[in-house]
């Protein structure tokens, strides 16, 4: 898997397509639930493909705004 470039797409898309409106759910909480991650899979000694995982799925976790917000 090429978890960087995963990461580097939708942070760019983020930074592009999420609506300016949204005060929490927007690129700089992405990219903070990213490093927190980071810092947990570390402390908890995850390494390799899953803390590569992890990483995108933080990185994805509100993908789902750019398109629509309930």
């Amino acid at each position: 898997m090429q978890s960087a470039a995963a990461i580097s797409f939708i942070l760019d898309k983020l930074a592009h397509e999420l609506s300016s409106s949204l005060t929490y759910h927007n690129l700089s909480h992405t990219e903070r639930v990213i490093q927190h991650v980071s810092v947990i899979a570390e402390e908890e000694g995850v390494i390799g493909h899953q803390r590569d995982l992890l990483l995108v799925a933080a990185a994805y976790h509100d993908a789902g705004f750019i398109e629509v917000y309930v």
